[in-house]
């Protein structure tokens, strides 16, 4: 199970560079570095992914 609000957080991931500057981010030469609050729930979201056994959505 995903949790409430994830999918709408890793969408402004993606797009919060395109919101901010009002254009599209030059491409792949502009890392963006997210706040450690992204970077925990990233890492706490890959980590609930990787204990699922296989075969399991």
């Amino acid at each position: 199970m995903i949790a409430p609000g994830a999918g709408g957080l890793l969408e402004g991931i993606g797009t919060g560079s395109i919101a901010m500057t009002g254009r599209k981010p030059a491409p792949r030469t502009v890392t963006v570095t997210p706040t450690e609050e992204q970077a925990a729930f990233v890492d706490a979201f890959a980590r609930r992914a990787a204990i699922r056994p296989a075969g399991v959505p």
